[in-house]
């Protein structure tokens, strides 16, 4: 989830230190260090500023109560008007809302048995019913965004945010337990073995990626197309194609040809038919699901005008519908031809195209 442009393992640390922080007003009475870690998890995560709310709202005190939501609320101020603003838009609650089994079929899926631990929480809280009211009324803010398709069903990186106030439930009230919700964490280790051996055994077989590595230059760039098998907020995929490409090694955008900047680009990056390029090892690496025609004869012109050979990678394709004829068609008038790779290992063969620049070398 570090992937995210929402840092939702940042996240989890500003709610870890929120709790911290509670803890220190609760035995001394100073408040100010849980509205600085409420105003790092506020401009983190909206959701993050909800739970800080919740930590100072069931502080002891009311005059801590109110100067910390107050004070709060200044500090993340600006988070709050652009969320105001957004809860004017229907696309902001345009999500497919109550799908119960879905979250249900997700959370088993990335977490197994670690949420059973709320119902034990649930009755170790009833001797600190603040802390019930942080840990619950997360939850409940949850369901809240689901239900009213602020959140996606099968979309579930906002519970992790459930973690530390559980963490700390547990530990205080039901050690035991709380040892067993840790050694729960092993419950994904027999699938990450799984992935692993995958991963390792498709980097061990050439694949058409490397035929394009090894006689690709510099400056030159690369179209990695496969389609989207599993859905968007899945976390199990892994792809030895994409490992070709050193994941530690800086990769900034491309934002267009000569002349373009982050200031002024030529193309919206957020348009995933561009193929939100980046620039890896001096290629211009674009990645996308699909094909779209507009966007696709932009990038060619830029890339051919600059003299530069564009390369197409299609990969891992089986279950989806004629890739190979899309790509076929759609650079059909480069004159291009599509070549067949490998052998099919249950994803279908790799293919590549090459379209050279309009200037010779």
């Amino acid at each position: 989830y570090c992937a995210e442009i929402n840092n939702y393992p940042m996240l989890v640390f500003a709610v870890a230190l929120c709790l911290v922080a509670r803890q220190r007003c609760r035995r001394e009475g100073i408040y100010w260090p849980l509205v600085a870690a409420g105003a790092l998890a506020g401009w983190t995560h909206l959701l993050g500023g909800l739970f800080a709310g919740l930590c100072l709202f069931t502080l002891r005190t009311w005059r801590h109560r109110g100067l910390g939501l107050v004070a709060l609320a200044v500090a993340v101020s600006p988070v709050l008007w652009v969320a105001w603003g957004l809860a004017g838009q229907e696309g902001t609650f345009g999500q497919s809302g109550q799908a119960l089994a879905s979250v249900w079929d997700g959370l088993w899926t990335k977490s197994g048995p670690w949420l059973l631990l709320l119902v034990p929480a649930a009755w170790a809280s009833r001797r600190r019913l603040d802390l019930a009211l942080v840990l619950f009324g997360t939850v409940a803010a949850i369901g809240a965004l689901t239900v009213l398709g602020v959140a996606a069903p099968h979309q579930q990186p906002y519970w992790v945010v459930v973690g530390p106030p559980l963490a700390v439930v547990l530990g205080a009230y039901l050690p035991g337990v709380a040892w067993l919700g840790a050694l729960s964490g092993l419950w994904g280790l027999p699938g990450e073995v799984e992935r692993l051996g995958a991963l390792q055994e498709g980097l061990s077989r050439e694949r058409a990626v490397d035929q394009v590595l090894n006689v690709i230059q510099p400056g030159d760039a690369l179209w990695l197309l496969a389609p989207a098998l599993m859905p968007d907020d899945d976390k199990t995929m892994t792809s030895d194609v994409l490992w070709r490409l050193p994941p530690w090694k800086a990769a900034p955008a491309w934002r267009g040809p000569q002349g373009a900047t982050a200031a002024s680009p030529a193309f919206e990056f957020a348009d995933y038919g561009y193929g939100q390029p980046r620039l890896i090892d001096g290629l211009v690496v674009h990645t996308s699901t699909d094909l779209w025609a507009e966007q696709l004869t932009q990038v060619l012109t830029w890339h051919r005008a600059a003299g530069r050979t564009l390369w197409f990678v299609l990969y891992d394709h089986g279950p989806a519908d004629d890739y190979p004829g899309l790509l076929r068609r759609q650079l059909e008038e480069t004159g291009a031809v599509l070549v067949a790779v490998g052998e099919d290992r249950g994803l279908g063969q790799d293919y590549l195209l090459m379209v050279t620049a309009d200037d010779a070398r």
